[in-house]
């Protein structure tokens, strides 16, 4: 089959982790023999079109020369707030990505990642009978969650999408009120299992500690790190997070106030990430609500750390309750909780059960198709 997608993010190079669960989707799609042709945002510096395993991509223009700044970085929704005129640059996006999918008549699905905004760039060609396959993640079903924006946003999708794959069961059930759809599935993002799996002679990157704990993503407040690092505190358990963000000002100066060995190492690829992750004493995913209700989906970190044999220990938010068991969870920010199951870490008296769901981007994929 030849499948179109459109997505507000994906990898500018090999070592970016921007949307790096959709590459891994579809690759997971190709590697099935599909043909898929991505549609993304442009990207400063980036070639407009390439082809990679995942496929064929196409970076889609929608803002003039040195004013693309609506999409990655800190992410669309941190983006809206500062950039110039972002409402109009959206516009144009899925306009031009319209466009592109109006001319490929041989398309046989429709695949948006986020059913909004992405869905809208779709809608034209699933009227003219193609199937409308979604994945919902985090952002996109926190706004259709909303009372008032939900059923705005709503307006046009219901009835559009033949299945819907939700990183979280509470997402489906937002999905399944606001899109009059119950063809829908919950699975994680799966991960390449050719650079995620278990190697114990791996070493971590230069320079780290001989013993730590992980936190890898971007350094905002709805990853919680600063849960991680109180929750480290007097147990002379060094931390390490991968990442960057506006966050790291503030998460030093806590780690400095409690005495907790931080270190704050950046960006790292994928194939570092799971290096790191190898010789971790375990990942932390302590995902927060924000005040405005916002949750994450499923952070992929957490099916890495798993496809790598660690054990992962995270807040009972957005899809992880999905992934992991109970006996490896704690309520969000409760840092409390948190310290009792990393004692247990130190210990070597905690068991990890196994996880819930698929694992691997192949797997991910089944499930996505088994929607048709």
């Amino acid at each position: 089959m030849r499948i179109v997608s459109v997505t507000t993010s994906f990898p500018r190079h090999g070592d970016d982790h921007a949307g790096r669960f959709v590459h891994d989707l579809h690759a997971g799609l190709c590697e099935q023999g599909h043909d898929v042709l991505t549609l993304c945002p442009e990207a400063p510096g980036v070639a407009p079109s390439e082809t990679t395993e995942a496929g064929e991509v196409r970076r889609v223009a929608y803002a003039g020369r040195g004013t693309a700044d609506l999409f990655y970085g800190d992410g669309l929704e941190e983006n809206v707030r500062r950039t110039r005129g972002p409402w109009r640059k959206l516009r144009r996006f899925l306009r031009e990505a319209e466009a592109v999918v109006a001319q490929d008549r041989g398309v046989d699905v429709l695949l948006a990642h986020w059913l909004w905004p992405s869905g809208r760039a779709l809608l034209r060609a699933a009227r003219e009978g193609r199937p409308l396959l979604g994945v919902a993640h985090g952002g996109d079903v926190h706004y259709l969650g909303r009372p008032a924006l939900g059923s705005f946003l709503a307006r046009g999708l219901r009835g559009a999408y033949r299945g819907v794959l939700c990183t979280s069961s509470v997402g489906s059930d937002i999905v399944r009120r606001r899109l009059a759809i119950d063809n829908v599935d919950v699975a994680p993002m799966g991960v390449d299992p050719a650079r995620f799996h278990p190697d114990p002679g791996r070493a971590p990157p230069a320079g780290f500690p001989s013993e730590y704990v992980l936190g890898v993503g971007r350094l905002l407040p709805i990853k919680g790190f600063d849960v991680l690092i109180r929750a480290a505190a007097g147990l002379e358990l060094p931390v390490v997070l991968a990442g960057t963000g506006p966050s790291a000002d503030d998460w030093r100066r806590v780690a400095h106030e409690l005495d907790v060995e931080l270190h704050l190492v950046g960006h790292l690829g994928p194939d570092a990430v799971a290096a790191a992750m190898q010789a971790a004493r375990a990942v932390v995913v302590p995902s927060r609500p924000l005040q405005n209700g916002r949750v994450e989906g499923c952070p992929v970190v957490a099916v890495e750390a798993l496809a790598v044999g660690k054990p992962v220990l995270a807040s009972r938010t957005g899809g992880l309750p999905d992934l992991l068991p109970d006996a490896v969870l704690f309520r969000p920010a409760d840092s409390e909780a948190l310290r009792d199951l990393l004692r247990r870490v130190v210990e070597g008296t905690l068991e990890m059960p196994t996880p819930r769901g698929p694992l691997t981007r192949r797997e991910t994929a089944l499930r996505l198709l088994a929607l048709l």
